[in-house]
């Protein structure tokens, strides 16, 4: 199997780079550290490294679980090779969570916009390891078992760093945790 054959989704595609290029870039802001100064940059060279080592993507494992394992080794590696002073944390913002439609209501589309700044500033305020659990489970929807793969980790152990991270976002989220779930 090649890499210009798969997608997220396992389904063929010309150029699967364009694809991430931009997953990569938040994915590179959320781990935090160095990478999140310059998560552009970040992006290009995950993509690199992935090119480089094409002919380590076997088709076992999905091409996500496979470009993000290189993208947690990636950030690993430029944050211990840094100064290692955390990077303030930009977040993709309101739109990253935002995902249902625009309501006819003003007072419904303001309601909606507050809680998802809430969600943010929340999701901001968490360790970057609870920020990449967030990140790969709600933004890119992928299997616990594949986040378990890309991070390393046993699954009950990803279960369980979910479990207690949702339980203090929810805690933080205080009147809003009933409106975001």
């Amino acid at each position: 199997m090649t890499l210009e054959a798969v997608s997220a989704d396992n389904q063929p595609v010309e150029a699967p780079w364009d694809e991430y290029r931009a997953r990569l870039v938040v994915f590179a802001r959320m781990f935090g550290g160095p990478v999140a100064r310059a998560p552009e940059d970040a992006a290009h060279e995950i993509i690199r490294k992935a090119m480089d080592r094409a002919e380590t993507f076997d088709g076992v494992h999905s091409f996500a679980t496979w470009l993000y394992r290189i993208a947690r080794n990636h950030c690993i590696d430029a944050n211990r090779s840094g100064a290692r002073r955390r990077a303030i944390m930009n977040l993709a913002g309101p739109e990253l969570f935002e995902q249902a439609r625009r309501p006819a209501q003003p007072d419904a589309e303001l309601e909606r916009s507050e809680t998802a700044l809430a969600v943010a500033a929340a999701v901001d305020r968490l360790r970057p390891r609870d920020r990449r659990l967030v990140f790969l489970r709600f933004y890119e929807d992928l299997r616990l078992a594949e986040i378990a793969e890309i991070l390393g980790m046993p699954v009950g152990s990803v279960k369980y760093r979910l479990h207690v991270t949702m339980k203090r976002l929810r805690q933080s989220l205080g009147e809003y945790a009933e409106v975001a779930t």
